[in-house]
């Protein structure tokens, strides 16, 4: 018969019972909040999802009618979300195996945007939040076909994918900054016992490391977000330099040339993650030269003009289609910035051709276009490098535009820092 117990962690005797389950019924999986007020536990669909007060025992919330048989729970880092995966079917009433639930009131929070195909719509183990909460990561698909998808908590819309894994994947962790994501397979270590580096913007592969002999089931990052500890089945536990600069925990200074920060500048834009990443060590590692460079290159956002902002998306109304053309790609190319023209745009209930355009910039600005993952990754080099001149850049990219993604990603660097 199935329990679910708390235990004394200095003593390691038993505590409280919590639930204890019928002879005909298992639970599938356990959390506890990131506070440490609540504990979760899933099982059988009949039985759905109990939410526990973790110092009285006492139900707070009862999840009915959703399945949690060979899944996950997680937490979100306010404790007051909780995602469930299930691996086994059947699934559920819609077809759907991710959900996310809000803790207070026991409703669904948002409707994910899964695939038809079955096989990528399992969700299981296991599931992670980024720091901040905006992002779930998920793994979907089986074997050679396996996949962590990363989420939109707000839309419930997928952000991207990372596929290379050849078995399944059974540990995520996110890095301090949420930028970095490492995930560890396999099932059984057979085929595939790596751990994966990758930049939860695109999906792209950082680095792979591989010396373990069975399953990676535990992940995580250091508090500088530069070493990943792997736990697996073979009993050992292995730390991982993910920048190939730092062997002994420190960084090794390697001075560049100016030829070789013109390329570092170039490289932070390659689609290549591995060889953007190299660039973002190669200036964290230097510093003195890097955060003088950093500030020719890299400036605040700034908004255009408002009015020609205003004319050109009035001159998506216009009869002639090479003036509406012109002044889309025109539009376009001020990114982030004109975010709130273009929705105040949308409110004033344009014509139907003008509503699409609108709508087609808005999903373009939020693409990471090689400019936009250039200046994530710099200031993801700033934020490494953590000096007082660093720190002075950062606040001034901070002070711009408050649309841009540079403006607010600056902001969100600066706030780490400061814990």
């Amino acid at each position: 018969m199935w329990e679910v117990r708390l235990w004394d962690v200095p003593t390691g005797k038993p505590g409280r019972l919590l639930y204890k389950y019928p002879p005909d019924e298992w639970f599938g999986s356990i959390a506890f909040s990131p506070d440490g007020r609540l504990v979760a536990t899933g099982g059988k669909k009949k039985h759905g999802i109990h939410i526990w007060d973790a110092s009285n025992g006492t139900e707070v919330r009862h999840i009915k009618d959703v399945s949690n048989e060979g899944g996950s729970l997680c937490f979100s880092p306010d404790s007051k979300a909780l995602a469930c995966g299930k691996s086994l079917e059947p699934r559920g009433p819609d077809g759907r195996t991710l959900y996310m639930w809000d803790v207070a009131s026991g409703k669904e929070r948002v409707q994910f945007d899964l695939s038809v195909s079955w096989r990528e719509a399992y969700h299981g183990t296991p599931l992670a939040f980024s720091p901040d909460g905006r992002i779930l990561a998920s793994v979907s698909g089986e074997w050679e076909r396996t996949m962590v998808r990363l989420w939109n908590t707000a839309s419930g819309k997928e952000l991207c994918r990372h596929k290379g894994h050849r078995e399944w994947v059974g540990s995520i962790a996110f890095s301090p900054d949420g930028k970095l994501v490492a995930s560890g397979s396999g099932f059984n270590g057979a085929k595939d016992s790596s751990v994966h580096v990758w930049e939860a913007a695109t999906g792209r592969l950082i680095r792979r490391f591989e010396g373990h002999h069975s399953c990676v089931s535990a992940l995580m990052f250091s508090s500088d977000g530069l070493t990943v500890a792997s736990g697996a089945g073979d009993s050992t536990i292995l730390l991982w330099d993910i920048t190939g600069r730092r062997p002994d925990g420190r960084w090794h200074v390697k001075p560049l040339s100016s030829r070789q920060l013109d390329a570092s500048w170039s490289a932070l834009a390659n689609a290549d993650a591995a060889k953007a990443y190299d660039a973002v060590w190669a200036f964290g590692a230097t510093p003195e030269k890097a955060v003088p460079f950093l500030r020719k290159h890299l400036t605040p956002a700034r908004p255009p003009d408002a009015k020609l902002v205003a004319q050109r998306i009035a001159e998506l109304d216009s009869d002639e289609f090479t003036v509406r053309q012109k002044a889309a790609e025109e539009l376009d190319k001020f990114g982030d910035v004109i975010t709130p023209a273009l929705q105040q745009a949308l409110e004033d209930k344009p014509s139907l051709e003008k509503r699409q355009r609108i709508r087609q910039l808005l999903d373009q600005s939020r693409e990471w276009t090689p400019e936009h993952l250039r200046a994530h990754r710099a200031i993801q080099a700033l934020e490494h490098i953590g000096s007082r001149q660093a720190k002075e850049l950062l606040q001034a990219l901070a002070e711009g535009t408050p649309e841009a993604r540079r403006t607010a990603e600056a902001k969100a660097a600066l706030e780490r820092m400061s814990r």
